[in-house]
């Protein structure tokens, strides 16, 4: 199911129909951080230790046998071999996070990625036949080392070739793209411009450019106008081209990751903040890295392995009592059991956030008949303490927050965690201000800081406030301690 995507607002905070749709249900870019940084390393090191022990076993077992290979397995596991081995698959694997083995895409040619890997495997190599030497053992011989050096950069090549081939899927299926902003429409920008577009598996979706001048279609704005682009259009990565004014540079450099995003300046070289900088390169246009937004890949990967197995574990254990509530709402009134409502979630992705229907069918449409009973006075939240349109049993069901139970299909979509800012209906987020647009750049929760904190109070600016909150002080242990103080909250009937 394709949904459209909200990140392009007007100045007046209207959606543009224009957006590009894009899957709702893709992989987020967090998780491939994640394996890049730790289980692409993990696993390839584990990997390494067990084609050496198998090489092991094949070059010191005299027959081929079971019980052959159980001596040989046995002596190597209490030999200091075995220690030695896991040292060498360490130093690999650092050895080749060093050297940039672990990026995104390649940025080198195969061959190159060949030279690397043998030179890494044969400096490891080096290594374990020193402190072989030095230890005295002589256990193993040449086969089994030459073995162990054809093996092990047969594997790291052939993984490599294969993750990039992997991740250049995700990138054509517009899982990986990344939002991109061009500042400087002179030739050096327009080159970069041409560069990401031509080659879309650099995963760059260029959304314009900002500048003093110039008549290019995509110009967003002024340069001046760098903070409101950089909400609007939920923007990753500024480009930043010359010539240009090199205190925009150190500005948009300082205030990077208050917006969360990475700055990177396109040599004609720029002599000021980047001068130890190192080259890096896009494909093969080169860059000066200003500042990277590294985000928290491992506890993020570990958020989401508890939403799911959160999720599946309260499905199971509520499905007989989700099936009586749904047998009643049946039973009480016509109309669907589930009332999905149109949200927008993290960067501006629509989904359709699952909800027991708690109120009469055509309630939606009578919602401008009581806009003047919202008790959200000043902001774009609709909420009516003693809604006309909501069932007897619907109320009880608002009371202890049942109805949001099918959220935790949701959830194990990955649209949506357990714990986050709520989203907003579409309505909400069109009167939303560029400020309030910071809620979108996490995934929304079934429960939040506000809901245990002020769950009562009828006003958006706390309602933004304990969101924004949440954003900035995000932990692992933040989140167990909402879970844990909702528990009370439900059974306490303190919802509307």
């Amino acid at each position: 199911m394709s949904s459209r995507l909200l990140g392009e607002v007007t100045s007046s905070h209207v959606i543009d129909n224009r957006a590009p749709y894009v899957n709702s249900s893709s992989a987020l870019p967090y998780r491939h951080g994640w394996r890049l940084q730790v289980w692409y390393p993990t696993r390839d090191g584990t990997l390494i230790c067990a084609l050496i022990f198998f090489c092991y076993l094949l070059c010191s077992a005299n027959a081929w046998t079971v019980a052959e290979f159980r001596v040989a397995a046995h002596a190597y596991l209490h030999s200091r071999l075995f220690a030695y081995s896991l040292a060498y698959g360490t130093f690999l694997v650092l050895f080749l996070k060093r050297h940039s083995y672990y990026v995104p895409l390649p940025v080198r040619s195969t061959f190159d990625e060949g030279i690397l890997v043998l030179k890494a495997v044969a400096l490891s190599m080096m290594l374990l036949l020193s402190a072989l030497y030095l230890a005295g053992n002589r256990n193993g011989g040449s086969w089994w080392l030459s073995s162990v050096v054809v093996l092990n950069s047969c594997y790291l090549l052939g993984a490599r070739l294969m993750r990039s081939s992997d991740l250049e899927r995700g990138i054509a299926a517009g899982w990986l793209v990344r939002n991109a902003l061009i500042i400087g429409t002179g030739q050096v920008g327009q080159a970069l411009a041409a560069h990401l577009e031509r080659n879309p598996k650099l995963g760059y979706a260029v959304k314009g450019f900002l500048d003093e001048d110039g008549n290019d279609p995509r110009l967003l704005g002024r340069h001046a106008d760098i903070y409101r682009v950089l909400q609007k259009h939920f923007i990753d990565e500024v480009f930043i081209s010359t010539p240009i004014d090199r205190d925009l540079v150190k500005r948009l450099t300082l205030e990077a990751p208050k917006y969360r995003v990475n700055v990177t300046v396109v040599p004609d070289l720029y002599d000021g903040i980047g001068w130890q900088t190192p080259v890096s390169r896009i494909g093969h246009i080169p860059v000066m890295i200003l500042h990277r937004e590294e985000p928290h890949s491992l506890q993020l990967v570990i958020k989401r392995i508890v939403d799911f197995v959160g999720a599946a574990f309260g499905l199971i254990v509520l499905s007989p009592f989700m099936l009586a509530i749904a047998a009643v709402i049946k039973w009480d009134t016509p109309g669907s059991v589930f009332y999905r409502s149109r949200r927008v979630g993290k960067k501006g992705m629509v989904f359709d956030c699952l909800k027991f229907r708690t109120m009469h069918v055509g309630a939606d449409e009578a919602m401008e008949g009581i806009a003047h009973l919202n008790e959200r006075k000043g902001g774009p939240l609709f909420k009516i303490a003693n809604d006309p349109r909501v069932t007897p049993f619907g109320r009880f069901l608002r009371r202890y927050s049942l109805d949001e139970l099918p959220q935790l299909l949701n959830v194990l979509k990955g649209e949506m965690s357990l714990v986050g800012p709520r989203p907003p209906i579409i309505q909400e987020y069109r009167q939303y201000q560029l400020g309030h647009l910071r809620k979108l750049e996490v995934m929304p929760g079934i429960t939040g800081l506000w809901q245990i904190c002020a769950r009562q109070d009828p006003s958006f600016e706390s309602y933004i406030k304990y969101d924004l909150e949440y954003i900035e002080n995000w932990s692992l242990w933040m989140d167990l301690s909402i879970l844990v103080r909702t528990v009370p909250a439900v059974l306490l009937g303190t919802g509307m």
